[in-house]
């Protein structure tokens, strides 16, 4: 088979990995495409057998090196709510303690609800000390 071929299949496996990510099989296949359509230019894989073992190979090879790895970096839950913890909230409307209200945070809603002692106003920063769901747990800013 042509060494452009090749080339073609592995630009196209890639391409297909970015429109459906699938744990970066598509990916791994076509990384293997462009290694056989480079050896293929230079003239190391001229039979269409020795292209076809040479790609099954090295797609062997990368998903069992880098596929557990891949998937493992990257799809990784992340813990967004977590990550908010510490950070400040402006209150949209009056809340009293133990209640829910709503709030701002980067620009964008959310739910609160108050666990401190104290009512929060309009308009006043809360501190975030837990989330739960889409849920932030505040608390008064304290001023030292």
């Amino acid at each position: 088979m042509a060494a452009w071929i090749w080339l073609v299949i592995g630009l196209v496996m890639m391409a297909l990995e970015l429109l459906a990510p699938g744990g970066f099989f598509m990916l791994l296949l076509g990384i293997s495409g462009l290694v056989v359509g480079g050896l293929a230019l230079v003239g190391i894989a001229e039979s269409l057998v020795v292209q076809t073992g040479i790609f099954s190979a090295v797609a062997v090879v990368l998903w069992l090196g880098l596929g557990r790895r891949l998937r493992a970096v990257t799809l990784r839950p992340r813990n967004v709510p977590g990550q908010l913890v510490g950070r400040r909230v402006v209150v949209s409307g009056d809340i009293a303690p133990a209640a829910h209200g709503s709030g701002e945070l980067y620009g964008s809603p959310w739910r609160l609800q108050n666990v401190g002692d104290v009512a929060l106003s309009a308009g006043v920063e809360a501190e975030v000390v837990a989330a739960e769901g889409v849920t932030l747990h505040v608390r008064a800013v304290s001023v030292i």
